[in-house]
């Protein structure tokens, strides 16, 4: 996982335990949102969990790039009328994310 300087400051500022995203295991984590283009290109995700009693969320850029982080609440969830949680567009993006975390899987 690279790291954008943000998210350096921030998970310092933050107290933020790195060791639950080193190795980022995706099974342990709810994905909230993927930023896609038009284009269908990939831009962003977010993705939460609670790790000792605190929830936390962290969004990854293009690639495995960690842009920042944040501890949050349920007000913090990221929903809203923009958002996209179902129909065509939501299941290309699936499709295609799943795509990737079997290659990723699988080496290539």
């Amino acid at each position: 996982m690279l790291t954008h300087q943000h998210f350096n400051m921030r998970e310092t500022q933050r107290a933020f335990p790195s060791q639950i995203v080193l190795p980022f295991d995706p099974s342990e984590w709810e994905v909230l949102t993927a930023e896609v283009l038009n284009s269908g290109k990939f831009m962003s995700t977010t993705w939460t969990r609670v790790f000792n009693g605190k929830r936390w969320f962290i969004v990854f850029a293009k690639g495995d790039v960690a842009v920042t982080v944040y501890d949050g609440t349920p007000e913090r969830r990221l929903l809203g009328p923009e958002i996209v949680t179902g129909g065509p567009f939501f299941d290309k993006v699936e499709q295609v994310n799943r795509v990737l975390m079997d290659g990723e899987a699988s080496g290539s």
